[in-house]
């Protein structure tokens, strides 16, 4: 792949991380306005259920693009086994993710949601913590403004967790040996997960505007 390819596809998979967070927020909007209309609400919801795994899609297929490209401008020291492992995560990850996806409301899409926040967690820490680390003591990563937008990065991915955390209230519970699709019943319950998730698509929103100004200013440098 050509050095302009990888950043053509790096700068669509993150409008795809970026944009459909932003349609999460309108639709959660209307459903803070309508969580006492079951039939509409179960409409929103279909919705909601969809658009999400677009973001998630991007953003897993980001993290071994964003490490390749720091890589091939010499941003980073990546070796080649590095980078493999990284994408072997990244598809596995991805493929788990969608065969979640297929079953929302049975024990696959549960474990799914596991497997995503425990990696978060996981890549969020080495990201975050390389960040951080780098702002303090000047190394790994040598240059300033990436070592900012790692920490960003991170923080992003903390921050989708909790989004993720509330999202999980919209989804139907585990009923018998198979799950049922269905809506909450409780409007209370849906006013709460709808502004907990709204809170959170609006921070992580905010991350991400500043980690692409970073990315594109290069402050510090």
């Amino acid at each position: 792949m050509s050095h302009t390819t990888h950043i053509f596809f790096h700068v669509v998979l993150f409008g795809l991380w970026l944009g459909p967070y932003a349609a999460l927020l309108v639709l959660i909007g209307r459903l803070r306005l309508i969580g006492d209309q079951p039939q509409a609400v179960e409409t929103l919801l279909k919705s909601v259920r969809l658009i999400e795994r677009v973001p998630r899609t991007a953003f897993i297929l980001m993290l071994p693009m964003g490490l390749q490209l720091s890589h091939n401008l010499g941003y980073i020291a990546f070796s080649t086994g590095n980078t493999l492992g990284v994408w072997v995560v990244a598809l596995v990850w991805l493929a788990i993710d969608w065969r979640g996806a297929r079953q929302s409301f049975g024990p696959a899409a549960q474990a799914a949601r596991v497997v995503f926040r425990v990696l978060a967690s996981g890549f969020g820490a080495v990201v975050g913590g390389a960040g951080l680390l780098s702002l303090v003591t000047g190394g790994p990563i040598a240059l300033p403004w990436l070592a900012g937008k790692f920490t960003l990065f991170g923080l992003a991915l903390v921050i989708m967790i909790l989004i993720d955390l509330a999202v999980a209230q919209f989804y139907p519970r585990q009923q018998g040996k198979e799950a049922k699709a269905g809506v909450p019943s409780d409007p209370a319950l849906i006013a709460k997960a709808a502004s907990q998730a709204g809170t959170g698509i609006v921070a992580l929103l905010v991350v991400l505007a500043a980690a692409a100004w970073m990315g594109v200013v290069k402050p510090f440098a």
